[in-house]
């Protein structure tokens, strides 16, 4: 990979070298061959210093790399909010995709950072039901890196408990994939479709089956266990009541 000076300052966090640089004509937004610029690699590192520098001097934002992917994206996943909330004040567009539908926000729950969703969603109406073009939203990827505090925040704004994406797999089948167990059991209590299945026909229950993870199947045990207490429960206030009404009749 061919990389220009000024990227390898970036790589080096060599902020005065970067001035010197930029100072002696250095193309600010040039970096490697697969256009990775030196402003995206520095959000990536969240090099503070040398964001705000590169954006002050004028490093296009919204350049995209070769696979569309873009410096607010880099950020948003590192969790850095200051450098979020400076590129998106310098112009970065919120909505903007890379070239297989991912965005900003999935990137900020993928990372597992509340702050920058909530930067994201509450002060640049970022849609929490957004989707790639597999249909992934920021819910499954929150819920597949185990990130409770996320998958919290995106519910209370409105995503989509039972949303599926392109196989089928909604957010509890992610969290069941990736062996995620607190989160699946989280997911459930709060509503997840437990019955739901995928396009081959599979339930989360017996995904967790077929993966032998032990304490994930518990879980499905433990929560039809739940619901047969429950349904048991209801009928036999239900018998409870047609005795009292026939006793008093």
């Amino acid at each position: 990979m061919n990389l220009t000076p000024l990227y390898s300052a970036v790589v080096h966090a060599n902020l005065e070298l970067c001035r010197a640089l930029i100072d002696r004509g250095a193309n600010i937004d040039l970096g490697t061959d697969s256009a990775v610029t030196p402003l995206m690699i520095a959000c990536d590192r969240s090099q503070t210093e040398i964001v705000t520098f590169l954006v002050e001097n004028g490093a296009n934002i919204n350049l995209q790399t070769g696979d569309g992917a873009t410096a607010l994206m880099y950020a948003s996943y590192k969790g850095n909010v200051d450098i979020v909330r400076l590129l998106l004040s310098h112009g970065a567009n919120v909505e903007q995709t890379d070239y297989t539908g991912h965005f900003p926000l999935v990137a900020a729950a993928k990372g597992g950072s509340l702050e920058v969703c909530r930067l994201l969603v509450d002060e640049w109406a970022a849609d929490v039901n957004q989707q790639t073009d597999e249909y992934v939203d920021s819910l499954m990827g929150a819920a597949g890196r185990g990130h409770l505090a996320v998958v919290d925040f995106l519910i209370e704004h409105g995503a989509d408990l039972q949303h599926a994406d392109v196989e089928g797999y909604n957010a509890l089948m992610w969290a069941v994939e990736k062996g995620r167990t607190e989160m699946a059991r989280h997911l459930i209590t709060m509503g997840a479709g437990i019955h739901h299945r995928n396009i081959d026909g599979k339930s989360a229950r017996e995904r967790a089956e077929e993966s032998g993870n032990a304490e994930m199947v518990d879980i499905f045990r433990a929560t039809a266990t739940d619901i047969g207490r429950h349904a048991e429960g209801i009928d036999g206030q239900q018998n409870d009541q047609q005795q009292q009404q026939q006793q008093q009749m």
